[in-house]
């Protein structure tokens, strides 16, 4: 793991954010066109952060049930590596330590060259990782624009519902959770559970189910 250091070479400890977001709420819109009506609702989050349990989860070896989705982890570029792509050698491998510092010219050329390997890593390797480990590579930015709820629907003109002895005729659809708008990676920045035994936890997001999209269509007749 690569952790940033003050100049005495002590890891730098500071705050990642807040579960509690800074400010939460919702508008919306109505009108009508001739006809046709619509209404839309959004709700928002701003400035709250989330840990992404999911994927912390997936990024260490603890045994071998532990792991659910490693490929992903080490399919990404910029991870942090071990092994010389030109050498083919293990930099921190005990039983190889006579052949690295030939090959490297001592332990400060080893040192060296796991530092030049590295220069632009941005994220641990997770083989080398055997616990859990909370960094700021889980806890991630949850603010996120939804639109909740949109509503359109079409009044039939009188022309045609006087001939069937009906007063008006009315047909609509509404959809729910349409779309959300966010960076969060997760399936879902609105969720807060840690576990089956747990579902409520805020700010926390271990295999949590995403809200559902609804569709709903309907017809409103007056005699």
């Amino acid at each position: 793991m690569k952790l940033q250091c003050d100049e005495h070479g002590n890891p730098i400890k500071q705050r990642l954010g807040s579960t509690i977001a800074h400010t939460t709420g919702g508008f919306g819109f109505d009108g009508h066109i001739d006809n046709f009506d619509f209404n839309l609702f959004f709700n928002y989050s701003l400035g709250n952060k989330l840990i992404n349990g999911t994927k912390l989860m997936s990024a260490f070896y603890a045994n071998s049930s532990s792991g659910y989705s490693l490929n992903d982890d080490f399919a990404l570029s910029k991870r942090y590596t071990l092994v010389d792509p030109e050498t083919g050698l293990n930099l921190v491998k005990p039983s190889s330590w006579s052949t690295l510092l030939n090959t490297y010219g001592g332990e400060n050329g080893v040192i060296r060259r796991l530092n030049q390997m590295n220069a632009h890593a941005s994220i641990y390797n997770p083989a080398t990782v055997t616990t859990m480990q909370l960094t700021d590579y889980a806890v991630e930015d949850a603010s996120f624009l939804r639109l909740n709820n949109l509503t359109i629907g079409y009044t039939l003109p009188q022309a045609w519902t006087k001939k069937c002895l009906l007063e008006n005729v009315r047909v609509y659809f509404t959809g729910y959770n349409l779309f959300v708008i966010t960076s969060y990676s997760g399936a879902d920045p609105e969720v807060d559970t840690s576990s089956k035994r747990n579902l409520m936890t805020p700010g926390i997001d271990y295999a949590a189910y995403p809200k559902s999209r609804l569709f709903l269509a309907g017809i409103n007749v007056t005699f």
